[in-house]
């Protein structure tokens, strides 16, 4: 004996599924997500540009995918942010200016 169903028609079955989904999902205008499409790949053009330039911290991230590019920077600072002497790596300028920051804030204290 088969088991009974649980939706009268096919059609009963898609609108359980597609309310299901809506629960679950949200919906994004394509419109923003074209936006944050050409924003994530100018930045995997600006380090693969960096990285022909030879920067150092482009060589660490840049990968052929830009998804992956952006993982390996969001890892990298998220490295930085746990090990302070990562950020030795700093380019002189900033640098200085996180020097900066720091004394400035000790005359405050």
């Amino acid at each position: 004996m088969p088991r009974p169903k649980k939706y009268d028609s096919p059609a009963a079955r898609q609108a359980a599924f597609r309310e299901r989904t809506r629960a679950e999902f949200v919906q994004v205008p394509k419109q923003d997500m074209q936006k944050l499409n050409a924003k994530l790949n100018a930045l995997h053009t600006a380090i693969t540009a960096a990285r022909q330039a030879g920067d150092a911290l482009a060589f660490e991230v840049c990968t052929a995918s830009p998804d992956t590019t952006l993982e390996r920077l969001i890892d990298e600072f998220k490295q930085r942010a746990l090990h302070p002497a990562r950020g030795a790596l700093l380019p002189p300028a900033l640098k200085q200016k996180k020097d900066r920051a720091k004394s400035s804030k000790s005359i405050v204290d």
